[in-house]
């Protein structure tokens, strides 16, 4: 038992002529294979992805959190050395 896709292309959208153009270049008896791997290698990714952000999470809750330094709201000046990174040196 076989089910069918279709597959629209928008030949206005620079991402949708690339898709289309590598699909085509692909033999036609490979095409479905060649997108079904695509599919599942996405939503691996995804899967993979959402993993290393809870592991992540995780880890910085273990360790209480962590602490942000403030922004440096001083606007740089061409050709002049920041003063955070003046008081960096003369601290050396």
């Amino acid at each position: 038992m076989r089910k069918r896709h279709s597959l629209t292309f928008n030949l206005e959208d620079e991402r949708h002529l690339e898709a289309d153009r590598i699909i085509s270049e692909k033999p036609l008896k490979q095409r479905s294979g060649y997108i079904i791997d695509c599919v599942l290698k996405a939503k691996s990714e995804e899967n993979l992805k959402a993993m290393v952000k809870e592991a992540v999470l995780e880890a910085i809750d273990e360790r209480g959190g962590i602490s942000v330094s403030p922004t440096i709201k001083e606007q740089p000046v061409p050709g002049r050395i920041p003063d955070h990174m003046m008081d960096f040196l003369n601290s050396l």
